[in-house]
């Protein structure tokens, strides 16, 4: 930090704080990057002078706990990993500033300088100034001010891919809002959903544009912008159930309790006058949150509106879901190849490679949009070697993009290539396979996804069972059981503690009865009864489960694994497995390992 200037009056007060290209703006409460103001909420702000004061000393959590939680509040660690990845989100190219020392604190690694008011001379602002920074409800009032002036435009050859993911991204917000309010009144919101300005139940003149800017915010990864643009909006329009079906959605992955209040406030909402698009829109939406059947609504939106290319690639993952690979294939196929939304093609690609399509790898890499961005090609490069067996070629892919990611801050890249190189890794057998589940760990909880986490820590578990390290094994357990409490996420849970000699983290007994019974979920009570027997050392009422789980549709499930390893513990035939995509419940990925090991 800059010398105190002792010539300055006594009575001088602090105006902000500088480091890099940013600025901390107290007078003003604002944060600008590069020339360019971003939104930030108080408590991000707040955060970000408690760094600049402590001048790269190190900040304790509990500390940090103290001053932006008084009072005694409870708050847990992942509240304060959530704040700081939206801090770094908001620093763009400086977020590794922002220091944390695993299970210490936090620091900010960079020289800063602090601004005093004898130091100000008066000046004309380049922009107009907000009013002082509101709730994080009202980021969106922020866009009803004229925008800054536009930056100096990055080199051509990375303006493609730069300008998708990075920053500024309050410009790219600000930009996108205006060229949406200029289209014509029953615009498209969202092609992917062929979502409408008419279906929206809207009553401000400005909740399409805001709706397809959050949308296209989500699409270039920037969610905390997008949550907090349709948190906004929710506020502002009282009429429209569109940001909370949205949002509820969203916050399933770390809050079934969000995940309802927000769909019940989506329902209070629908009026008599909903159109039948929204009416099943609200109806898909409402079964993601809830981790319901989604078929049903989803047949029929396709059926009306066979143009959302979103929701085509979502049926593709209900059909894998019951182990109809030949219709997912058949659904990825028709999403066209010039989707604006490049990370999505990826997936798509991707998909369509693990399914068996071998020209699908020649038009992911001839793909404009792929080839243009340094991370997606990577990580497609190592889905496509994921696909054809070639694991350490896999793992070398995943690194290159998880490491070009975390380079220009693709944080949702960065957590979602790591994990691929840890599935990669354990399948591989891989001997720093422990080493990489606990760095995408750490990732996981910093981007507030704590169901990836909780799995992670289910694969922590697996190898510490295999290990001889029966202790640390139910340690990741207990953490997995904690940062995932869904219903669907218990039954893997379960199975992975059986088939490894551990203490379930759920009674097998009471969790069988209250698995659902739909095909998707066909024979799982008994491969849950069935191996509680097996551990009992009961193997002819293992054996009876057994069958009756083969008689119930264990094969069409995502627990086939399950029943394929407890039938070759039981001396039965059993055919190796392998995951591809390894997705959903990638927990499985255990038992293929586990197989491999037994006696044909």
């Amino acid at each position: 930090m800059s010398p105190v200037d002792s010539t300055r009056p006594a009575a001088s007060r602090v105006l902000g704080y500088r480091f890099a290209g940013v600025v901390l703006d107290l007078n003003r409460h604002a944060l600008t990057v590069d020339d360019a103001e971003v939104p930030a909420t108080p408590q991000m702000l707040q955060l970000l002078q408690l760094l600049c004061e402590a001048d790269g000393r190190l900040l304790k959590r509990q500390e940090v706990f103290d001053r932006l939680w008084p009072g005694g509040q409870e708050v847990s660690d992942a509240s304060l990993s959530q704040l700081v990845w939206r801090l770094r989100g908001a620093l763009g190219p400086y977020a590794e500033s922002v220091a944390t020392v695993r299970r210490s604190g936090l620091r900010l690694d960079a020289p800063v300088t602090t601004e005093f008011d004898f130091q100000r001379t008066p000046r004309r602002p380049n922009v107009v100034e907000p009013p002082a920074v509101q709730p994080p409800l009202r980021d969106v009032d922020l866009m009803q001010a004229q925008p800054p002036p536009l930056p100096p435009a990055p080199p051509p050859k990375r303006r493609s891919w730069r300008l998708r993911y990075g920053l500024p991204g309050a410009v790219i917000v600000v930009v996108l809002a205006i060229v949406v309010m200029l289209l014509p009144r029953n615009t498209v919101v969202s092609a992917g959903y062929a979502l409408y300005a008419d279906d929206l139940q809207a009553s401000r003149a400005d909740t399409p544009a805001l709706i397809a800017t959050a949308i296209s915010a989500d699409n270039a990864g920037e969610r905390v912008r997008a949550e907090a643009l349709l948190r906004s909006v929710h506020d502002a329009d009282a009429t429209t159930p569109v940001p909370a079906l949205i949002l509820s959605w969203w916050s399933s992955f770390s809050s079934p309790i969000e995940a309802e209040r927000w769909t019940q406030a989506a329902r209070q909402r629908l009026g008599a006058d909903a159109t039948p698009y929204l009416r099943l829109f609200a109806d898909y939406f409402t079964a993601r949150a809830l981790d319901r059947p989604t078929s049903g609504p989803l047949n029929a939106l396709l059926d009306l509106r066979p143009q959302a290319w979103f929701l085509q690639y979502s049926r593709a993952h209900s059909q894998l879901a019951n182990r109809e690979l030949a219709g997912a294939l058949r659904s990825l196929q028709q999403i066209p190849l010039d989707i604006p939304d490049a990370r999505q093609l990826a997936e798509v690609l991707g998909d369509r490679v693990a399914l068996g399509d071998a020209a699908a790898a020649d038009e992911a890499l001839r793909a404009k949009a792929i080839a243009a961005d340094p991370v997606l090609s990577a990580y497609l490069q190592g889905r496509i070697a994921y696909s054809r067996g070639d694991l350490p070629a896999a793992i070398a892919a995943f690194d290159r993009s998880a490491g070009v990611a975390e380079e220009h801050r693709v944080y949702e890249y960065r957590l979602r290539a790591s994990n691929f190189a840890v599935l990669a890794a354990l399948d591989a057998g891989a001997a720093d396979a422990a080493a990489r589940i606990d760095a995408a760990v750490r990732l996981a909880r910093e981007q507030d996804r704590a169901d990836i986490a909780a799995e992670l820590r289910g694969f922590e578990a697996f190898l510490a069972a295999r290990a001889g390290q029966p202790e640390r094994a139910e340690t990741a357990l207990a953490d997995a059981r904690q940062g995932n409490s869904s219903e669907w996420f218990r039954v893997p849970l379960t199975l992975l503690a059986l088939e490894n000699g551990l203490a379930p983290p759920y009674d097998p007994a009471a969790l069988a009865p209250g698995v659902p019974a739909i095909p998707v979920y066909g024979g799982v009570a008994e491969i849950v009864l069935g191996w509680h027997a097996f551990a009992r050392g009961d193997k002819a009422e293992a054996g009876r489960q057994l069958d009756l789980a083969r008689e119930r549709g264990i094969a069409r499930t995502y627990h086939a694994e399950d029943a394929a390893l407890l039938a070759a513990r039981l001396g039965r035939k059993a055919v190796p497995c392998r995951l591809d995509p390894p997705y959903p419940n990638s927990l499985r990925l255990t038992a293929c390992i586990a197989l491999r090991g037994e006696k044909p």
